[in-house]
């Protein structure tokens, strides 16, 4: 069973709307990036369509980040993008559809990140090392705002899943 909750960006003619995305059968939530913008926002149940990178797969993060989408959102934006370069970088081909890479790390109120920490992955080596390699590339981070440090303290641990097509 899936449900979820799509919200417009405040920027939305410049980025794609963050949908979060929960499967209650295993019992944790997890967010995507989807392209367009709604004025309204979105609910659903069933099975949506997750838009993905060209030719790689796609990238899910926690929804327990949903009151900050802009931040996250530019988080995700640009992990994706660096995974999807490192991975036509290294000609990585024949990674098994489907397969997962799961990435926690520490991320810092001023956008530094820990050495990110892969807990799980179904992917070959290659394919399941790049997915750190993007988030570290990617780091710092934007600073967070007043009340992102009002909200989830000084740092707060993400967790980030990278699934192959």
């Amino acid at each position: 069973m899936l449900f979820g909750f799509c919200g417009r960006s405040s920027k939305c003619e410049q980025r794609p709307n963050v949908c979060f995305v929960g499967f209650g059968v295993l019992g944790f939530a997890l967010s995507t990036a989807w392209l367009g913008c709604n004025s309204e926002p979105t609910y659903f149940t069933g099975t949506p369509k997750l838009e993905s990178l060209p030719q790689i797969g796609y990238l899910t993060g926690d929804s327990r980040f949903a009151e900050f989408t802009d931040y996250f959102q530019n988080l995700y934006s640009a992990v994706a993008s660096k995974w999807t370069l490192l991975a036509s970088q290294r000609q990585l081909e024949g990674e098994a559809p489907g397969s997962q890479v799961v990435v926690e790390f520490t991320l810092a109120q001023r956008g530094e990140v820990d050495p990110p920490k892969v807990v799980y992955s179904s992917a070959g080596e290659g394919a399941t090392l790049i997915c750190s390699d993007a988030i570290e590339a990617s780091a710092p981070f934007d600073l967070w705002s007043l009340e992102m440090i009002s909200e989830l303290g000084e740092e707060q641990t993400v967790k980030l899943t990278f699934v192959y097509r």
